[in-house]
């Protein structure tokens, strides 16, 4: 959410904010949305999708492209991820590894030389792609590159996931300020689903056969993604990366999913915490209404028992249970030093008022609470909480981090930037897609995603390769503690898988 840090959303009566000191969890929140919101949308209307999504397109301009790539200029290695620096010193290219050094010309023509900088371990296609711009001049010699997204923009599902939309736009206006993809302008249009299956179909269709888009990138689409993928086999035409939690992008070969979300959820936590943490008997809580909190579920035990840990209490919690006490007291007679909790906001909220009642304070897991719950809660929460993501957690840090830091400063300030890696990452996907592929058509970006081995989006993800056929969801993440102060920090130097 935009502007200041207590800016709040309602979600089924819980207050939704990101944390005070820490930037938001974006797979947490679509976790949330999914657990709160998959039975009912969240509580809002459904609009009717027959004739409702023509007036709903939001942009089809080009963004920035004209512009030089930064106002400021003499930024070195500016934006880290091949947007070129002006003025005195450019940046110079990223190597394989990510990392990038040398002099620019500082003509604005976003094309910045040098030499490729040393250091290793971040190798990736997309960090290639990126670095490399497209060589021509910043406003792009070609006709534009038309690309869809298509999702949740309004209603309670859009605006919890406003900071993630602001990543697409963001790696827009970024690409096109260092001149687009092979000279190609990027003309994003975006359509709002308004949370209906019906109304996601006919913008898929009309985007493809009105609109003449080469692919969809970055579709938030966690309630509705299903019901475009017969069309987009229909046509050819890919979708990359967005929310990669709706079942629909593991059942289509033209879903080109990262990663995915519910398994890494539960599954980084489990793995990491058995290995590194003293806590053995574990009570695991999650949503009865919804199989993506089953699947996270499962996911943490597996690894958790494996490992040599107990699952004393394993139980299914209605949306609608009041109180939470019966479920401490249970976790607390199995004698419980850690809980691991699948449940929306409000549900947080209650589990841990039932705790500081019973004056019962487990080590905790979580998986969908919400950052109000958490803040609400210091005493129980802060200093003794562990959160699973399913992407590097976006701090200063590697360069593909900062390039997304610097970006969002740059075009998009005021959102938060873990939130944004969503879509930022599924923009540089379909660049490094384009590269591999030799052209800018569907044809070419589909073999250009079919011919990516162990793509790592700069090591912001987990290595992966996406074949013929559907595309699996993955297993790996990275595990994230709420400290004393109520920040979120990064606690895996890289991926559990």
């Amino acid at each position: 959410m935009r502007g200041a840090h207590h800016v709040t959303q309602q979600c089924r009566g819980a207050q939704l904010r990101r944390f005070r000191l820490g930037p938001a969890w974006a797979p947490a929140c679509l976790a949330a949305l999914v657990i709160c919101c998959g039975l009912a949308a969240c509580g809002t209307r459904v609009p009717d999708a027959a004739g409702r999504f023509a007036a709903s397109l939001r942009s089809g301009s080009v963004g920035p492209g004209g512009q030089t790539a930064l106002a400021s200029g003499g930024q070195g290695s500016s934006l880290g991820a091949g947007v070129a620096g002006t003025g005195p010193g450019g940046s110079g290219a990223l190597n394989a590894s990510g990392a990038g050094s040398g002099s620019g010309s500082g003509s604005g023509s976003g094309s910045g030389s040098g030499s490729p900088g040393a250091g290793g371990g971040y190798g990736s296609s997309a960090a290639s792609a990126l670095a490399a711009g497209s060589g021509a001049a910043a406003s792009g010699t070609n006709s534009p590159l038309v690309i869809g997204a298509v999702g949740t923009l309004s209603g309670i599902v859009g605006d919890e996931l406003t900071d993630s939309w602001s990543g697409l736009t963001t790696w827009r206006d970024a690409v096109n300020a260092a001149g687009g993809i092979d000279g190609h302008p990027v003309k994003l249009i975006e359509v709002d689903d308004g949370s209906d299956p019906g109304h996601y179909a006919a913008a898929i269709r009309q985007l493809i056969e009105e609109d003449h888009v080469v692919a969809f990138v970055g579709n938030l689409a966690p309630l509705t993604f299903s019901a475009g993928t017969s069309i987009l086999e229909q046509y050819d035409i890919p979708a990359l990366g967005g929310d990669s939690s709706n079942v629909g992008w593991f059942d289509s070969p033209m879903a080109f999913p990262i990663n995915s979300v519910n398994i890494p959820l539960g599954r980084a936590v489990g793995l990491w915490a058995i290995q590194h943490l003293k806590q053995r008997k574990a009570a695991v809580f999650y949503v009865d209404e919804a199989a993506a909190a089953v699947v996270t579920a499962q996911a943490f035990e597996a690894p958790w028992k494996a490992g040599g840990g107990q699952i004393v209490v394993s139980q299914a919690v209605s949306l609608a249970n009041p109180d939470y006490t019966t479920q401490i007291l249970s976790a607390e007679d199995a004698g419980a030093d850690a809980v691991m909790i699948v449940l929306d906001g409000a549900s947080c909220e209650r589990f841990f008022q039932a705790a500081r009642r019973q004056e019962y304070r487990p080590l905790i897991f979580s998986a969908g609470c919400s950052s109000a719950s958490i803040n609400d809660n210091s005493d129980i929460t802060y200093g003794n909480t562990y959160i699973g993501d399913a992407h590097t957690l976006i701090v200063p840090s590697i360069p593909a981090a900062n390039a997304l830091i610097q970006a969002e400063a740059t075009f998009n300030p005021g959102y938060d930037v873990n939130a944004a890696a969503l879509t930022w990452l599924s923009g540089t996907l379909f660049q490094a897609a384009v590269a591999a592929g030799g052209g800018v058509t569907s044809a070419d970006i589909i073999r250009g995603l079919h011919s990516l081995r162990g793509e790592t989006l700069g090591g912001l993800a987990p290595a992966e390769s996406w074949g013929d056929g559907d595309h699996n969801p993955g297993e790996c993440g990275t595990v994230a503690a709420v400290n004393a102060a109520g920040a979120l920090v990064p606690v895996t130097s890289g991926f559990v898988c």
